[in-house]
C-alpha cells in the first residue's frame, strides 16, 4: 500500500482516540514512516544500480614533446647597397630634378653643378701648357744653334749640355702642362652627376641652387633588389645564432610572414648595448620596401613540454579545458592554461601532467561522468 492508497482508505474518526490495546496515532505515524523510508530506499537503490551515459571518443595519452625555445627581437629591412652622392667639384646646383622615392638608372644625369672653378682651372692649365710649349721651343732652337757653334769650336762642350739640358727640363714642362690640362678638363665630365647604379633615391639632401663641395651628400641611394633585414641579439643568445640558420620574419606593415637565412653575425658587440649586429637574407622576390620594420624569431634551444592539438581542448566561456579520462574510463572535465602555440598545437603550462588521457573527439555531446567507448 503505497502513501496515496493509505489516504484513500482512511482511517475511522474512532480509531484516532487513543485505546487501550490499539495503535494510536503514535503507532499509525510509525507506519506510515516506515512505508515512506521504504519507498525512498528503494528509489535510490535504483538510481546506483544504472550505469552512467556512454559515448564513443578517441583518446590520446599526453606525453612530453621537443619544443623550439624562441628568442625575439626586432629588425629593420635595409639595402646592402646604400650609396651616397656627392659632388668632385664646388659649384651650384643645377637641374636637381630627382626626389625622394624616384627610381633612377645606371648613368642617369641626377644633377649638375655650375662647374666656375673647373673653369678656371682649365683656362689656367691651358695657359700653362702654351707657355710650356713655347719655352720648348726656344730651347730647342738654342741646341740647334749651339751644336753649330760648338762644330766651329765657338762654344764650349760645358755650353753645349746646358742647351741640350734646357731642352730636356722644357719637353718635361711640356708633359707637366698637358698632365694639368687633362685633368683640368676631365674635372668638367664631372659637372654632370650621374646614377653609379639602378637604384632608389632615399634621401635628397640639397635643393638647386645650394652650394655643392666635394664630399658633401647631395643625395642617398639604395638598391631595391639586395634588401637584408639588420636586428641585434644579445649576448647570452648570440652563441646559438649561426649563419645559414633559418629565421621566422613577420612584417606587421604588409600583413606577411616570411623564412629568411641568417647571412652574417657581425663578431663585434655594440660597446653600449652589448648585443650583436646579425643580417639577415630575404627571399628571393620578396616584395617587401626598405626602412620596413620586422619582428625576427630566432630559435636557439628546446626543451620538453606537453603539446595538445586543438581537437583536445574544449572552453566554458573563455577558460580553455580538457577532458580527463580516468582507470575507470570515466571523463572529468578539468580547466587547463595554455602557453604558446606551435605547429598547430598548445603548449599545456598547467593542470595537466604527463601520462593522462584526454579526449580528442566525441560521437556527440560530451559531458563530464560519460564513460568513454573507445571510438572506431
Amino acid at each position: 500500500m503505497n502513501l496515496k492508497q493509505l489516504f484513500r482508505t482512511g482511517i475511522p474518526l474512532s480509531a484516532r482516540q487513543p485505546k487501550s490495546g490499539t495503535l494510536g496515532y503514535g503507532a499509525a505515524g510509525l507506519v506510515l514512516s516506515v512505508i515512506l523510508l521504504t519507498g525512498c530506499s528503494g528509489s535510490e537503490q535504483t538510481g546506483a544500480s544504472e550505469s552512467p551515459d556512454e559515448i564513443k571518443a578517441s583518446v590520446m595519452t599526453v606525453t612530453p614533446q621537443p619544443v623550439p625555445v624562441f628568442y625575439n627581437s626586432s629588425g629593420v629591412v635595409v639595402s646592402e647597397q646604400r650609396v651616397t652622392i656627392t659632388s668632385r667639384l664646388s659649384g651650384y646646383i643645377r637641374d636637381l630634378s630627382v626626389n625622394e622615392g624616384d627610381r633612377v638608372k645606371a648613368g642617369q644625369v641626377l644633377f649638375r653643378v655650375d662647374p666656375v672653378d673647373a673653369r678656371s682651372q682649365q683656362e689656367s692649365a691651358r695657359a700653362a701648357l702654351v707657355q710650356a710649349e713655347a719655352d720648348l721651343a726656344d730651347a730647342e732652337s738654342d741646341r740647334r744653334r749651339f751644336e753649330t757653334l760648338f762644330e766651329q769650336g765657338a762654344v764650349s762642350r760645358r755650353q753645349l749640355d746646358k742647351a741640350r739640358l734646357r731642352v730636356k727640363v722644357a719637353r718635361s714642362a711640356v708633359k707637366q702642362a698637358k698632365a694639368a690640362l687633362r685633368s683640368a678638363s676631365n674635372q668638367l665630365t664631372y659637372a654632370e652627376v650621374r646614377a653609379p647604379a639602378n637604384g632608389i633615391v632615399v634621401r635628397k639632401l640639397k635643393r638647386n641652387g645650394d652650394l655643392a663641395t666635394p664630399g658633401a651628400p647631395v643625395l642617398t641611394m639604395e638598391n631595391p633588389d639586395n634588401l637584408v633585414v639588420d636586428t641585434h641579439v644579445d649576448e647570452a643568445n648570440i652563441n646559438h645564432v649561426q649563419v645559414g640558420d633559418k629565421v621566422q620574419l613577420r612584417f606587421p606593415a604588409f600583413d606577411k610572414q616570411l623564412t629568411g637565412e641568417v647571412l652574417q653575425v657581425v663578431g663585434a658587440a655594440d660597446p653600449v648595448a652589448h648585443n650583436f649586429l646579425v643580417k639577415i637574407a630575404l627571399p628571393a622576390e620578396v616584395n617587401v620596401l626598405a626602412g620596413a620594420y620586422v619582428k625576427v624569431r630566432f630559435t636557439v634551444a628546446t626543451r620538453e613540454a606537453l603539446m595538445l592539438p586543438e581537437e583536445a581542448l574544449f572552453s566554458r566561456g573563455d577558460l580553455p579545458a580538457v577532458y580527463i579520462v580516468d582507470e575507470q574510463h570515466i571523463a572529468h572535465y578539468r580547466l587547463v592554461r595554455l602557453g604558446q602555440k606551435y605547429n598547430g598545437q598548445y603548449e599545456v603550462t598547467a593542470g595537466l601532467s604527463a601520462g593522462a588521457k584526454v579526449v580528442t573527439g566525441a560521437e556527440g555531446v560530451l559531458r563530464s561522468g560519460m564513460r568513454i567507448v573507445a571510438g572506431e
